[in-house]
């Protein structure tokens, strides 16, 4: 993550993404989805 690009996408939340990352929703025992439009990853 340290190579992302905040930027874009325009709208990202940054401390959820990061906290997936992390993996601190394995302590509370809770999923994660990841859901993303499917084609080029930008235009």
């Amino acid at each position: 993550m340290a190579d992302f690009d905040w930027n874009w996408p325009t709208k990202i939340e940054r401390p959820l993404v990061e906290s997936v990352v992390r993996l601190d929703f394995l302590e509370s025992a809770r999923n994660v989805v990841l859901v993303a439009p499917q084609g080029p990853a930008r235009p």
